[in-house]
């Protein structure tokens, strides 16, 4: 009889495995430093094993649904670490963690499993649900698309795949004067200026921010890990744009970006793109990812001005595909669908 063991991790345990299986930021111990900053967010990471044997990693991401009842998320996972992952695995995985979510008060796990083979994710949509679509948007849902640029080309041949209006704005910054800084150290130092081009963006946008203090604890992480930098566009000593990239495996992923009203007509911001290209390739980085963006289909009229400037660069839809749920306590995840529902009707 096979012997399965069900467990947290305190550290960052298996994250070089992650790293080199090409797992999402999301899976790596820096995401969770950075979550931990988050009220209200508990960041749990747990190893299934097979007789001493890894079979499934995962981190995730709980948070209060109602009362004292809690929904779980599980980012782009879980990530598979064996190669011969069967239905009997799938099953006792699936019964650990209902045990460990009704323990926990949880009503129901949220999959990303946008990693998986076709078998174990075969397996798996037998054994849970496809998400409701009106649920995708939460706190702790990540976008369903990014838009991914393939960085593998030396300079000359990377920016002859750009379109012309890019190349332009590009090589117009240049003769205009704007000058790039990539800051690898001491990035708290340039913390006031990186969150208020965060904060004219998106009052400009129409977003929220996360409080104040969670993009220092950001910034100031990604350096203790040395997992990351920033690019910053200047014209006359003012910084107009400010981009953190970080890199994980062969991905350097753009996570928060923010630019100025002024002198617009110095193009920052497609400069700041450009040199974290270059920047990342040194790095080794193969792609270049600028985050979520709305598809064309299912357009959030919210990301429609940041989806076009990101098209901008040339790139491909990466499409992370169906959430599924896991209902751990059906009472609570049928009232969680009802409300969906009601919000959904006077959304309209």
């Amino acid at each position: 009889m096979n012997d399965f063991t069900f467990r947290v991790l305190e550290d960052n345990e298996y994250d070089t495995e992650i790293n080199n299986l090409g797992g999402h930021f999301t899976q790596s111990f820096l995401y969770k430093k950075w979550q931990e900053k988050r009220t209200g967010v508990e960041v749990y990471r747990f190893i299934l094993n097979k007789n001493d044997q890894a079979q499934f990693f995962f981190q995730s991401l709980v948070s209060t649904l109602t009362g004292s009842t809690k929904q779980m998320y599980i980012p782009h996972g879980p990530i598979a670490l064996s190669d011969n992952i069967d239905e009997e695995t799938i099953n006792s995985f699936i019964k650990e963690l209902r045990v460990w979510a009704k323990k926990n008060k949880i009503a129901f796990i949220r999959f990303d499993p946008q990693g998986l083979n076709h078998k174990i994710l075969h397996f798996l949509k037998h054994k849970i649900k496809a998400s409701p679509e009106n649920g995708y948007h939460t706190v702790l849902a990540q976008p369903r698309f990014e838009w991914i640029t393939d960085i593998k080309k030396n300079e000359e041949e990377l920016i002859s795949t750009l379109p012309k209006n890019t190349r332009y704005s590009i090589r117009s910054a240049q003769s205009r004067g704007t000058k790039i800084k990539i800051i690898n150290s001491n990035l708290d130092s340039y913390f006031d200026i990186f969150y208020n081009l965060l904060r004219e963006t998106s009052l400009r946008g129409h977003f929220k921010l996360h409080p104040e203090n969670y993009y220092r604890h950001i910034l100031q992480t990604t350096e203790e890990f040395n997992q990351g930098f920033l690019v910053l566009a200047e014209f006359e000593d003012e910084v107009l744009a400010a981009n953190l990239i970080t890199i994980y495996g062969q991905t350097a992923l753009h996570v928060f970006g923010g630019s100025s009203e002024h002198n617009r007509d110095k193009f920052p911001t497609y400069l700041a793109h450009w040199h974290g290209f270059l920047e990342s390739q040194k790095r080794g980085a193969a792609s270049y990812s600028f985050g979520g963006i709305s598809s064309d289909d299912k357009n959030n009229d919210s990301w429609k001005n940041i989806t076009a400037f990101k098209k901008q660069f040339t790139g491909e839809i990466k499409d992370f595909g169906q959430l599924l749920d896991l209902p751990t306590l059906p009472f609570w995840y049928y009232l969680y669908k009802i409300k969906k529902n009601i919000d959904q009707f006077f959304k309209k």
